[in-house]
């Protein structure tokens, strides 16, 4: 099940202009400066799972036990292989088409 799926999923790409909107809206958070630090790291090209952890408030509504708890968990929650067929050439036509 998705929960919240991307975007990039039916074509839809973010606007640079858009993310950096949502994220500076963020700045005034506790967390900011490390989620900040993190999403520079991730950009350079660290993908562990500390650095996406660490980037993780920005994808959630309230940074609170219970989103920490989820994000946590995220290693369990899906395959390794995930983002390999989440974006597989046809995937949303092949979803709707077992509906």
């Amino acid at each position: 099940m998705l929960v919240a799926p991307s975007t990039r999923l039916v074509g839809i790409e973010p606007q640079e202009a858009d993310l950096v909107y949502a994220i500076e809206r963020r700045a005034g958070e506790p967390w900011y400066s490390d989620a900040r630090a993190a999403l520079e790291a991730m950009h350079a090209g660290d993908a562990s799972f500390e650095t996406r952890l660490a980037v993780a408030p920005f994808v959630y509504g309230r940074w609170n036990s219970a989103a920490q708890r989820h994000a946590a968990s995220e290693s369990s929650q899906r395959p390794t292989n995930a983002s390999e067929i989440y974006y597989a050439e046809g995937a949303p036509l092949q979803a709707l088409r077992r509906r």
